[in-house]
């Protein structure tokens, strides 16, 4: 394991405790300002919150450690993108419903986890990051206007598609015609697997 991937592994230990810790004292509010800040922050440094501090991510780290490597893809990718909107339509709509009519406060936030972890143990986690998570709303368009980001440096990739293989986002595609790959700042979650994995250095976190 390199030194990126422990760190990153220490922050979502540290990330999921103080998730916990804050969800056990009823202050939802204090998560949300924190993931205020993130999105806010996302719009500078791209969207390092999905993978650093997420609880979700975090979680489904575990599942994608305990499931079989084969990944299955069950919704079609070209009407993915209106997915979290309904996701979070209906969050907000279930939200008001049970305070309302109830006076519960539902912490969707609670039942967001577990449903990623189970989600991870079968399906692809890319399409839950980038496509079901209405979290992921703000902070693609933070990821997609960050000023710094990583990208790969044309003259210096050689096309051997190695970081393709190592993005569990999604978020690097491949160009046929120039037989180089391409990062996607809105789906890169800026945790640094690709450059680990370019033996030619092409790849770097940039201003853009």
């Amino acid at each position: 394991m390199n030194k990126r991937n422990m760190i990153r592994l220490i922050v979502q230990g540290i990330s999921l405790v103080l998730f916990t810790l804050i969800m056990l004292s009823g202050k939802m509010v204090l998560w949300l300002a924190l993931y205020a800040v993130a999105v806010g922050s996302s719009f500078i440094f791209g969207r390092y919150f999905c993978s650093y501090v997420c609880p979700m991510n975090s979680t489904m780290t575990i599942a994608n450690k305990m499931r079989n490597k084969k990944q299955h893809k069950i919704i079609d990718m070209k009407f993915a993108n209106i997915i979290p909107f309904v996701s979070l339509v209906i969050s907000l709509g279930i939200m008001m419903v049970s305070k309302k009519r109830f006076e519960i406060d539902i912490p969707l936030l609670l039942i967001y986890v577990p449903l990623s972890f189970v989600y991870a143990l079968f399906f692809s986690s890319s399409i839950w990051h980038n496509y079901l998570c209405p979290y992921s709303i703000a902070l693609k368009l933070g990821g997609a206007h960050s000023i710094y980001h990583y990208k790969v440096d044309e003259q210096s990739c050689i096309g051997c598609k190695q970081c393709l293989k190592s993005c569990q986002v999604g978020a690097i595609t491949f160009n046929s015609e120039s037989k180089k790959a391409i990062i996607s700042p809105t789906l890169c979650h800026e945790c640094g697997d690709c450059v680990a994995s370019c033996k030619v250095g092409a790849i770097s976190y940039t201003k853009n």
